[in-house]
């Protein structure tokens, strides 16, 4: 199994399921829809307010059948950090934070940084492509930052396969941020 410790770095997990929908998420004044994917069901979102004084949301969709793989979680909160870094900044210090915990584990990791555009967001994507050497177990994991409305929206994808990598990555891709 992947070590736990490279799992959490990446997610929270949850574990109560609901069906699959158009989903609506509200970022101060911006919607966020997005279709589940085929197969794939949404945990609950847990709103809080505690961390650090602000009030987040966080919401994880999974395969039923794979609970630590084939994931798509994300958070919004203040965007302190991208404020005092820039977006740019933020994410190459997280892409260096990433690759240097890889080598820590002892894992071989191909991670590098894009920038893309969904539905007239701009966002930095951390990619990843892992590979245990000691049991030969694959994984890729993309974290997508991005402010919109005066937040930090990042969303992380963690897979095992193609298909499903697919499936997850095109539902962000297809997202829509609709703004009043």
């Amino acid at each position: 199994m992947i070590n736990r410790k490279i799992f959490f770095a990446f997610t929270f997990v949850f574990s109560c399921f609901q069906t699959f929908s158009q989903e609506k998420f509200e970022i101060n004044s911006t919607l966020w829809e997005f279709e589940l994917p085929e197969n794939f069901v949404r945990n609950d979102v847990v709103e809080s307010s505690e961390f650090e004084g602000d009030s987040a949301f966080f919401l994880e969709v999974s395969k039923p059948n794979s609970p630590e793989m084939n994931i798509m979680s994300v958070t919004t909160y203040s965007n302190f950090n991208l404020k005092s870094m820039t977006a740019g900044v933020y994410a190459n210090s997280l892409l260096n934070s990433m690759k240097n915990n890889f080598r820590n584990e002892n894992l071989e990791a191909d991670v590098y940084l894009d920038k893309i555009e969904i539905d007239g967001v701009s966002f930095f994507v951390i990619h990843s492509d892992v590979l245990d050497p000691h049991n030969e177990e694959r994984f890729m994991a993309s974290v997508y930052i991005a402010e919109i409305d005066d937040r930090e929206f990042n969303l992380m994808i963690l897979y095992d396969n193609d298909e499903d990598g697919f499936a997850l990555e095109n539902a962000l891709l297809n997202s829509k941020f609709i703004q009043p």
